[in-house]
């Protein structure tokens, strides 16, 4: 039988069980005592195992066995690569039935030009996401703080925009009035290598 679960930035937790009440590691208490979370997905959970249909060009990929000792011995020690989602052909946050063929670029996203972002600064545009991550945000703690807590442009306060400013003066970069080099997209080209950069 499937259970109910929602799922949330941060982790999964059952749905109540009885009305106005929710199950805790102590017992049940009442929904009221629950912090509200407007973004939670209700997710259906069963046992049924469900098999991942991966493919490449059409061509099926099976998992392979993998000899733990010897990929131990080639690559510890060595830096992780890191491949992330870049696009895919679904809509982020678009509800699918299960089974839908999704397609997804991968990517090493600090060998990319950061320009493949749309809106970002135009004297940037050429570098890469690694060399804007670590010129910008790296070791910047304001910015970071910055960038982790606003999502758009639009809800940058005065100060958020002198903290971007201030880091852009710092590598000689200008940030005016101009559309292509004003605060929205040297806030969108930090956000852009704080996403992929890390």
């Amino acid at each position: 039988m499937a259970e109910r679960f929602s799922r949330f930035p941060g982790g999964i937790e059952p749905v109540s069980e009885g009305p106005g009440r929710i199950p805790t590691a102590g017992g049940f208490q009442p929904i009221a005592a629950r912090v509200p979370r407007e973004d939670a997905v209700f997710v259906d959970v069963g046992s049924r195992k469900i098999d991942a249909n991966v493919s490449r060009d059409g061509v099926p990929i099976g998992a392979l066995p993998i000899d733990r000792d010897r990929f131990q011995d080639f690559f510890g020690g060595k830096p992780a690569v890191t491949h992330k989602v870049v696009s895919q052909s679904v809509a982020p946050g678009t509800p699918i039935p299960v089974g839908s063929k999704v397609d997804l670029v991968l990517a090493e996203p600090r060998q990319i030009p950061i320009g493949v972002v749309a809106g970002v600064h135009l004297e940037l545009q050429d570098l890469t996401i690694g060399e804007v991550f670590e010129d910008f945000v790296a070791d910047n703690v304001d910015v970071r703080r910055v960038l982790a807590r606003v999502e758009d442009p639009d809800h940058l306060t005065p100060q958020d925009e002198n903290i971007i400013k201030a880091a852009f003066a710092q590598q000689d970069v200008d940030v005016g009035d101009e559309a292509g080099r004003d605060a929205a997209a040297a806030f969108q080209t930090l956000k852009a290598a704080f996403v992929f950069g890390q």
